[in-house]
């Protein structure tokens, strides 16, 4: 693997090193500990040193020429201090992944992740039954495989800011478990319409084969009812109440209904 960088110092959430590669938020490197290559994620990157301000007052000049004509060595300006977060190593005596809950000592060299280290992150390889297949590890041709069994046997959340691609990501992965190594059952409840489009591989020849075809069915709003006999009190204070109905006006509810 290539060395990238040095480790400068550390926190208690992560730890800095200094390179020259200008590593993009959420990009993966690792650092070697006890025969283990410590998988770790890029959160931040910014330039180690900047010119003098006075160097930046002309805009036709350019600033490294200053530094040049002053006798500063430019290179020293090439650098960047980046914040990362241990991940772990996958131990593959237990078969999991571990974080070693240590961060690298200060000197430690950081190498850029290679393919290998990235796959050991997935418990199941990509085409396998039980296997999700979501895309690839940012900036790598790295295949990112969840395991179907593991999702779905405990809740799930996806988090990620406003635009990140939190709903193009639940179609994805809905369309892996719908898919012909699978061959799930899926209802989702989509407020927004957001996912009336996956009746569009019922007809696609990747999620079919001579025995498997996945059918999809859409249930409009207005042709769901609920009988009002099987609504309990709370159901209708839940409907009824805006955030401004007080204890005293649901009690009253309570009495009249």
């Amino acid at each position: 693997m290539t060395v990238v960088g040095t480790v400068l110092t550390h926190s208690k959430d992560d730890f800095t090193f200094i390179t020259k590669c200008p590593f993009k938020v959420g990009e993966f490197v690792c650092y070697l500990m006890n025969r283990n290559h410590i998988l770790s994620r890029v959160r931040h990157t910014e330039p180690l040193n900047d010119y003098p301000v006075e160097f930046l007052f002309d805009a036709v000049i350019d600033a490294s020429d200053l530094a040049a004509f002053y006798g500063l060595d430019n290179n020293d300006y090439q650098y960047y201090r980046v914040s990362a977060a241990v991940v772990g190593y996958f131990d593959r005596t237990f078969n999991e992944f571990i974080n070693p809950r240590v961060k690298p000592l200060s000197g430690t060299k950081i190498e850029l992740a290679d393919a290998q280290i990235l796959s050991d992150v997935n418990r199941v390889s990509k085409g396998e039954v039980g296997s999700a297949h979501i895309g690839t590890i940012m900036s790598t041709n790295s295949d990112a495989v969840l395991s179907v069994r593991e999702m779905v046997s405990q809740h799930l959340s996806i988090i990620a800011s406003t635009g990140a691609g939190k709903s193009y990501t639940v179609g994805v992965i809905v369309e892996e478990l719908m898919s012909k190594n699978n061959m799930a059952s899926v209802l989702i409840f989509d407020p927004h319409g957001e996912y009336s489009v996956l009746a569009d591989i019922q007809n696609n020849p990747a999620f079919c084969d001579d025995d498997y075809r996945p059918k999809v069915k859409i249930v409009k709003s207005d042709q769901i009812k609920i009988r009002v006999s099987d609504l309990r009190v709370a159901d209708f204070i839940s409907i009824m109440d805006d955030g401004s109905m007080t204890e005293k006006m649901k009690r009253l509810f309570k009495k009249r209904l």
